[in-house]
């Protein structure tokens, strides 16, 4: 009796575990938790970012950039053992291969500036990834050759543009031939190709007014300097600076351009204070270019050292601990809103506004990064195989036992006869 009910139990739990699996597995086909490849061909007419994946995984090589991919959610880099591929990402996972340079996405992923890769000298070139049409600037180069940098007026300083609103302009690092070595801020009109410098200082982005900003910062040992945000009217040459007012000195690494960005309502500004080595490793200290003042900082851990983005007035910065993540910083403390497979060497990963605004395409397991994520399949369907292969054993064997049961009942003495 007791054996028939472990036996009823066992048969039980093996038949839970299998269906359990079986569910699983279900689940992950209707709600498509894999993350999604892209094909060569892919076509979106898609004008703006509609969200961002919370999961990309892995593909290599990832096929190259269509004409008409539609609207990105950002860009990262794999580091592919050393090859560093620029990769495009689409707003449900897809990957793409860029272009060797630094890509950067307009607001609303429409537009992608990288260099050239048809053109000598690898000038600038805007791609519009609605139309697939494409715009070429001779005059900006981002070869490091010499030879080629002969062929345009200005080469571009290899870090991401800073873009206005309506995506008209871009602010950039340039420098000017005969000095090339000598670096400086200014805006490219990406519809008449005009360069205008704009005073010195971080490019940092546009204000309300759709004025370039430029921020100079004080650093550590040198109290009497100002920390000054400049606002430059391009048509008028008309230029406002504010100073701005840090609680403290500026504590991290003496850099002389360190990585900043305006929110999208033109209001505040951020500048990525780097560490020296401690946890946090880097700090968000925003400033209201109204007032000068500055918000309250945001800490964050495994800085990546690229340009920050925003979800609303909240900064939301690249950081790199195995693989790269997009990290906000809101009043609750430092999140990450995607896992890349760890498989990728990614980094850099930079995620438009307006993907960030329309928030993520939710995935089965989230933004988990933990080695099982990427395998939960393999190891579904090897928990199926084996509750199956199991509860077939288990049958089998009770089988035999009900046989060789039966046999010793049937065997016993003869009655004898009266």
């Amino acid at each position: 009796m007791r054996s028939g009910r472990w036996t009823r139990v066992a048969v039980g739990s093996l038949g839970a575990a299998l269906a359990v699996a079986t569910v699983l597995q279900a689940v992950g086909l209707v709600t498509g938790a894999g993350p999604s490849t892209a094909t060569s061909t892919a076509t979106s007419t898609a004008t703006s970012a509609d969200g961002y994946p919370q999961r990309i995984g892995f593909a290599r090589p990832a096929p190259p950039l269509p004409d008409r991919p539609g609207a990105l959610a950002g860009t990262f880099y794999d580091n592919d053992f050393g090859n560093r591929r620029a990769l495009a990402l689409g707003p449900r996972g897809q990957l793409w291969a860029l272009p060797p340079g630094v890509p950067s996405l307009s607001p609303d992923g429409r537009w992608l500036l990288t260099a050239s890769s048809t053109v000598p000298g690898e000038p600038l070139e805007l791609h519009d990834l609605v139309t697939g049409t494409r715009k070429v600037f001779p005059d900006l180069g981002t070869s490091t050759d010499r030879a080629e940098l002969r062929r345009g007026a200005y080469q571009l300083v290899p870090r991401a543009a800073r873009w206005s609103g309506d995506a008209r302009s871009v602010l950039v690092l340039v420098a000017q031939r005969p000095r090339l070595g000598q670096e400086h801020a200014a805006v490219l009109d990406l519809g008449t190709g005009a360069v205008t410098r704009v005073p010195d200082g971080t490019p940092a982005g546009f204000d309300a007014a759709g004025r370039a900003v430029t921020v100079r910062v004080a650093r550590a040992g040198r109290p009497g300097e100002a920390w000054t945000a400049t606002a430059t009217d391009v048509v008028t040459g008309a230029v406002q600076r504010r100073v701005l007012r840090p609680r403290g000195p500026w504590a991290g690494a003496a850099d002389p351009r360190p990585r900043a960005g305006v929110s999208p309502d033109g209001a505040t500004v951020a500048l990525v204070e780097a560490g020296l080595g401690e946890t946090p490793d880097a700090t968000v200290r925003r400033f209201s270019l109204e007032g000068g003042h500055e918000l309250d900082p945001r800490a964050v851990a495994d800085f990546d050292h690229c340009e920050p983005s925003w979800s609303g007035e909240d900064p939301v910065v690249p950081t790199r601990s195995n693989t790269a993540h997009s990290v906000l910083l809101d009043t609750d403390g430092p999140r990450s809103l995607v896992a890349v497979h760890h498989r990728m060497q990614s980094f850099c990963l930079v995620l438009v506004v307006h993907a960030l605004a329309a928030g993520p395409h939710e995935s089965f397991l989230g933004t988990r990064d933990a080695l099982w994520t990427w395998y939960w399949r393999e190891l579904l369907l090897a928990l199926t195989v084996g509750a199956t292969a199991l509860a077939l054993a288990t049958l089998l064997l009770l089988r035999r036992r009900r046989r060789r049961s039966g046999a010793g009942s049937g065997g016993g003495a003869a009655p004898v006869a009266g």
